[in-house]
C-alpha cells in the first residue's frame, strides 16, 4: 500500500541536507513559549530589527535546550524567550546594532544563540551557530537531540549585539508580569 512506498522513499534516502532555515526553527521551538508577549522597538531600530518575545514552555519542551543557572534557584521564575532578526547588512557600520534585554530582570542570565550566514553569504546554503558550523546533514536517522555547541551567556544588565543579517534567541527566567497579547 502507500504505507510501504513511503517507507521505501523514507528509507532509502541515506543523507538529509540541513538548510539555514532548519536551523530558525530548531531553536524556534525549543526557546519560544507558547504565549505571545508584546514587544516595542526604538523607532531607530524598527526599520531593520523585528523582535519577537514569548514566555512559558517552548512547543518541544520535551527536547529544551535551556539550562539557564537562575532557574535552579528559582523554580517559579518565568522562562521567557526572545528572537531578533537583524535585517541590516552594514557591518562597517559604527554604531552595532544593540538589544536591550533588561526587561527580562536585573541580574539574572540569558543564553543566546546566534545564526549568521556562513561565509558572508546571506543567500548561501551555510550557517553559523554562534560562530561555529552546526552539522549540516543527517546521515544515520537519528534525531538532533540539543543544539550544538555550547549557547554564549551573558548578564541581562548588558544589551545582545546582533550581527548584520542574523537572527539571535535569547532565554532567561524572570518574576516580571508581562502583558499578553495572544495565547496560542
Amino acid at each position: 500500500g502507500l504505507g510501504d512506498v513511503y517507507k521505501r522513499q523514507v528509507h532509502s534516502f541515506r543523507s538529509v541536507i540541513l538548510q539555514p532555515d532548519f536551523w530558525v526553527n530548531f531553536l524556534w521551538k525549543r526557546v519560544m513559549g507558547t504565549t505571545v508577549l508584546s514587544t516595542s522597538l526604538s523607532t531607530n531600530l524598527s526599520g531593520t530589527v523585528r523582535v519577537y518575545a514569548h514566555a512559558g514552555a517552548p512547543a518541544a519542551s520535551h527536547h529544551n535546550v535551556v539550562r539557564v543557572h537562575d532557574h535552579e534557584h528559582d523554580p517559579d521564575a518565568l522562562q521567557v524567550g526572545l528572537v531578533a532578526v537583524n535585517l541590516a547588512n552594514d557591518s562597517a557600520s559604527s554604531s552595532p546594532v544593540s538589544l536591550d534585554v533588561s526587561s527580562l530582570g536585573a541580574n539574572r542570565t540569558a543564553q543566546v544563540w546566534s545564526l549568521t550566514a556562513a561565509d558572508h553569504q546571506p543567500f548561501g546554503g551555510r550557517v553559523l551557530l554562534n560562530g561555529v558550523a552546526p552539522p549540516a546533514n543527517i546521515s544515520d536517522g537519528q534525531p538532533i537531540s540539543g543544539v550544538p555547541g555550547r549557547p554564549a551567556t551573558q548578564s541581562t544588565d548588558e544589551s545582545i549585539v546582533l550581527a548584520p543579517l542574523s537572527v539571535t534567541f535569547a532565554v532567561s527566567y524572570t518574576h516580571l508580569t508581562l502583558p499578553t497579547i495572544y495565547s496560542v
